[in-house]
């Protein structure tokens, strides 16, 4: 009987039949991982993940899922060689407590009544071995940071790459707006998200401490900027210390907080907004963005 083989082995067999062109091999504090072109679909970017951790080997493709079999048929592997499942450990002990679901782009995307594939569009992505990689572009389209969300809820379920600063949300999609009027600050991606959902140019402050001065620069060409604050508290912290750090505004140019008010149907506040888009009174936009802020 041929010798079942380990999931180190089956990722170097895997890796010759990848294309090699933008092939990447990186060490985490986890284990080993290979980007790649993924070659069950028309792939620009490297979008396929293999991942070797806690003894398995995990593959996944942003695009098509999960492609273990498939990678195994295309390296001519029969799946009863392979040893995908990890050994057990610490036999005869008590088993741990139940742990939470990682969190999929699918359970975001509900939670927050969103479209995934807009999501994913916007440099929204799942991870192999779950959570979802947020990924922070500078107003030149360059990769910047990333920012992990692990849950929905909890004090720890967001946590930044290693070395990585913040900036402001959404830079990237300024180009987008040369012909808007106002901007929204919203604190925190997913509110940024709904409005964009909406049709409106907004961008996202990371936290509502996490204000800098130097971020005042990338609002210059808008007339109004909007701050819309999440909840009474933190919006109004993240209001005040944007105004605090502008001691000089451009000509023309106004910043007003829109009120924490009671959330309102998100069907019919998106509708309103879809219908109001740009150039509106300061009633209209108090009205209608209040309801998007989760």
């Amino acid at each position: 009987m041929t010798r079942p083989y380990t999931p180190e082995e089956l990722l170097e067999r895997i890796i010759p039949h990848l294309d090699q062109r933008k092939l990447r091999r990186r060490v985490t504090k986890d284990g080993k991982q290979v980007q790649a072109r993924c070659p069950f679909h028309d792939d620009d970017e490297p979008s396929l993940s293999l991942t070797l951790r806690n003894g398995e080997l995990l593959a996944y493709c942003f695009n098509c899922g999960k492609v273990y079999d498939r990678l195994l048929e295309l390296a001519g592997i029969d799946s009863a060689t392979a040893r995908p499942i990890t050994p057990r450990r610490n036999a005869g002990r008590q088993p741990a407590t139940a742990q939470a679901q990682p969190l999929t782009l699918a359970a975001l995307a509900n939670a927050k009544r969103l479209d995934a594939e807009k999501l994913i569009a916007w440099h929204v992505r799942e991870l192999p071995d779950g959570g979802i990689e947020i990924l922070y572009l500078t107003r030149e389209g360059e990769p910047h940071a990333v920012r992990y969300r692990l849950a929905l809820e909890g004090a720890n379920r967001f946590r930044w790459r290693k070395d990585d600063t913040p900036i402001l949300y959404g830079l990237w999609r300024l180009p987008e707006w040369g012909d808007a009027d106002t901007i929204y600050l919203c604190e925190g991606e997913s509110d940024t998200w709904t409005l964009w959902h909406a049709g409106l140019a907004a961008l996202g402050i990371p936290g509502a401490s996490m204000w800098k001065p130097e971020w005042w620069r990338n609002l210059w060409e808008f007339g109004r900027i909007v701050n819309n604050p999440r909840r009474r508290q933190c919006g109004g912290r993240a209001c005040g210390e944007t105004c605090q750090h502008l001691p000089r505004p451009p000509a023309g140019a106004g910043v007003c907080a829109v009120p924490a008010r009671r959330r309102q149907g998100r069907e019919r506040t998106l509708a309103a907004a879809g219908r109001r888009r740009r150039g509106e009174d300061h009633a209209h936009i108090g009205g209608f963005v209040a309801g998007l802020i989760t």
